[in-house]
C-alpha cells in the first residue's frame, strides 16, 4: 500500500513539474516549434524576407572597425554587402557590394518585386581624451548621410540609389505598395510615391531616438512611428492624430486593425486602436529587445536577453521558446515560420507548423 501511494505521489509530482514548465518556463520544449534549417555567414548582422517568400536578404559587414570605449572595445562596420539567399536552402545566390555604410533597415514591397536596403552613407570614429586620464581616449562611431538602395527582388539587380541628409533608421512600404516611407535619425519622415519614386513629403516629427520603427495600419489610413513616443499620422494629410507617451522599444499592429502591441522597457502592453486606451499588460519584463507578430496575428515572438519566447495572442500564454543569444527576429509573411539571427552570425528558421 505504501509503495502504491509513493507511485501516486511521484506521478502527481511529475505532473506538477510539467505544468509549471509549460506555464512558467517557456524554454521547456513541449510544443511543435522546431528548427527547419540554419546557416552561418561571417559578418551577417541584419536580414529580411522577400514578400514573395522566395528569398532571404542579409546585410554582411565587409569592413569591420574596432574602437576603444569606456567599457573596453566596441565594433561597427564601414562597408557592407548584400547577400541574396534562397529561402528553401539558405544558400547564397547572389552577393552585391553596392552599400557603403551600415544597413539599419530593410523593406520589401507587398508585390514581391522591389526590395529596399537603407541606412547610413558614411561611418567615422571620433575620439576624445578621458577627463581624468588625458592619455586615455574614448571613441564612438559617428554615422552621417543616408543611403537608400532599391533592388529588383527577382533579378537581385540594383535599380537606383537615393542619398538623403541623414541616416535612415526605419523604412516601410504601404500595404498597397504605392508609398515608401523612411525615418531619418534627425526625426524627419520622408514619403515617396513608388511608381515614379518622386519625393512627396518631408515631415518634421520633432522626436528621435535609436529604437525607431515605422509601420502602416492594415487599411493604410494611418502610419505609426516610434521615435521617443509613438506618433500616429493620417496618411491623407500627414498630420498627427494621436501621440502615445510611451517609451517603445518595438511595436506591432494586429491584422484586425484593432490592437497595437507595444514592447516597452517594462514589458508588453496592448492598446485598443479605436480608443487608444491601454487594455492589457500580458507580460512584465525589463529586458525585451525585439518583437515580431505572425501575419495572422495568432503568435507573438518576444526576444529577450536569454532567447525567444513564443506567445499565443488569443490567451496571452507562452507556448514555447528558443534558448540562444539572438540579435533580431522576424516572422515570414503569411506563414508561421520564424527567422532568428544570432550574435554569432547564425541565421536559423523555426516552424510552428
Amino acid at each position: 500500500m505504501v509503495k502504491k501511494f509513493q507511485k501516486i505521489g511521484l506521478l502527481v509530482l511529475m505532473g506538477t513539474f510539467l505544468l509549471m514548465a509549460s506555464c512558467e518556463y517557456p524554454f521547456f520544449d513541449i510544443s511543435p516549434l522546431h528548427k527547419v534549417r540554419s546557416t552561418r555567414v561571417s559578418g551577417l548582422y541584419n536580414f529580411e524576407f522577400s514578400a514573395d517568400r522566395s528569398k532571404v536578404v542579409g546585410a554582411i559587414c565587409t569592413e569591420p572597425i574596432t574602437y576603444s570605449t569606456f567599457f573596453g572595445v566596441g565594433s561597427t562596420c564601414a562597408s557592407s554587402a548584400l547577400s541574396f539567399m534562397d529561402l528553401s536552402t539558405l544558400s547564397e545566390n547572389e552577393r552585391s557590394s553596392d552599400f557603403d555604410g551600415i544597413v539599419f533597415s530593410f523593406a520589401a514591397s507587398p508585390d514581391g518585386r522591389t526590395f529596399v536596403a537603407a541606412g547610413c552613407a558614411d561611418v567615422d570614429i571620433e575620439c576624445e581624451p578621458f577627463p581624468l586620464f588625458p592619455l586615455l581616449f574614448i571613441c564612438n562611431p559617428v554615422y552621417s548621410g543616408g543611403r537608400i538602395t532599391i533592388w529588383d527582388s527577382q533579378t537581385c539587380e540594383l535599380e537606383t540609389t537615393k542619398l538623403v541628409s541623414a541616416p535612415v533608421k526605419a523604412a516601410a512600404f504601404s500595404n498597397d505598395g504605392r508609398l515608401f516611407t523612411a525615418v531619418l535619425s534627425t526625426g524627419h519622415l520622408l514619403v515617396w510615391e513608388t511608381q515614379t519614386w518622386n519625393l512627396m513629403e518631408d515631415i518634421i516629427l520633432g522626436e528621435r531616438r535609436e529604437s525607431m520603427k515605422i509601420q502602416f495600419t492594415p487599411d493604410d489610413e494611418q502610419v505609426i512611428v516610434s521615435c521617443g513616443s509613438l506618433l500616429v499620422l493620417d496618411t491623407r494629410t500627414w498630420h498627427r492624430v494621436k501621440v502615445l507617451k510611451v517609451d517603445a522599444r518595438d511595436f506591432e499592429i494586429d491584422p484586425s486593425n484593432e490592437l497595437l502591441i507595444v514592447a516597452t522597457f517594462d514589458g508588453i502592453s496592448v492598446y485598443d486602436m479605436n480608443t487608444w486606451e491601454l487594455i492589457d499588460t500580458p507580460q512584465e519584463a525589463t529586458d525585451i529587445e525585439d518583437i515580431t507578430l505572425s501575419s495572422d496575428g495568432l503568435f507573438l515572438a518576444v526576444l529577450r536577453d536569454h532567447g525567444v519566447t513564443i506567445w499565443r495572442t488569443e490567451l496571452w500564454e507562452p507556448i514555447d521558446g528558443i534558448d540562444g543569444d539572438f540579435k533580431t527576429i522576424k516572422f515570414l509573411r503569411n506563414t508561421e515560420m520564424l527567422g532568428c539571427l544570432s550574435h554569432g552570425n547564425e541565421l536559423s528558421l523555426w516552424s510552428l507548423d
